[in-house]
C-alpha cells in the first residue's frame, strides 16, 4: 500500500514538474518573438534578433573556431532568455508543503 501511495505521488509530481517548467528550446524563435509583449525588455528583443542573425549565417565557411564560438554564444542568449522569461518557480517551502499535503490527503 506504502508503494502505491510513493508511485501515485511520485507520478504526480513529475507530472506537475514536466508541465509547468518552461522550455524554450522546444518553441521556435519566430513564435517568441510573435508572443512579446509591448512591456518586454529592449534587451530580449535585441537577443532574439542576435539568435535569428546567427541562424541566417551561413556556417559552412565558417571555421571550428568560430562555430564554438557561435554555439557558445546561443547558449549564453538562450540561458539569459530563459531566465528573463515567464515561468512557474515555486520555492523549496511551498515545494515542500505541496508534497505534506499529497502525502495527507492521498
Amino acid at each position: 500500500m506504502k508503494t502505491k501511495k510513493t508511485t501515485i505521488i511520485t507520478l504526480i509530481l513529475s507530472l506537475f514538474f514536466a508541465l509547468y517548467t518552461p522550455n524554450l528550446e522546444s518553441k521556435e524563435r519566430s513564435d517568441i518573438q510573435h508572443s512579446l509583449s509591448p512591456t518586454d525588455s529592449v534587451q530580449n528583443i535585441v537577443y532574439l534578433n542576435r539568435l535569428s542573425e546567427i541562424d541566417a549565417l551561413d556556417k559552412s565557411n565558417l571555421s571550428f573556431k568560430e562555430k564554438k564560438e557561435l554555439r557558445t554564444e546561443v547558449k549564453k542568449i538562450k540561458r539569459v532568455l530563459k531566465t528573463n522569461g515567464n515561468g512557474v518557480y515555486l520555492s523549496a517551502g511551498a515545494l515542500i508543503i505541496i508534497i505534506l499535503l499529497l502525502i495527507v490527503l492521498l
